[in-house]
């Protein structure tokens, strides 16, 4: 089984005050490993953070939002977080065991 996690990539952790470097060229390979994975029947997972009331990735909000250019299909599979670890108390452990 093949998975390809994009972990954090939220309007949020990239706008503002001190924007990404290379944002342009970081989404391009994402969407460019995406693809190759979806092509050989592999599966994109998304993880999301949820940040606190306040927090720049909020939920709800903009920066909560995953950044628009990155290529998403319908088949893939979005998982919420709210720790740094996408494992802690989150879907993934469980999503992941039900690809095998």
């Amino acid at each position: 089984m093949t998975v390809f996690l994009i972990i954090d990539m939220q309007v949020g952790s990239f706008d503002g005050e001190n924007p990404r470097h290379d944002r342009e060229g970081v989404v391009k390979r994402i969407n460019e490993v995406a693809s190759a994975v979806r092509a050989r029947g592999g599966h994109v997972i998304f993880i999301q953070h949820n940040g606190k009331s306040g927090d720049e990735t909020e939920q709800g909000t903009k920066g909560w939002q995953l950044l628009p250019e990155l290529d998403r299909a319908d088949h893939d599979i979005i998982v919420t977080k709210t720790a740094c670890d996408s494992f802690y108390e989150s879907m993934l452990p469980q999503i992941l065991d039900s690809l095998r």
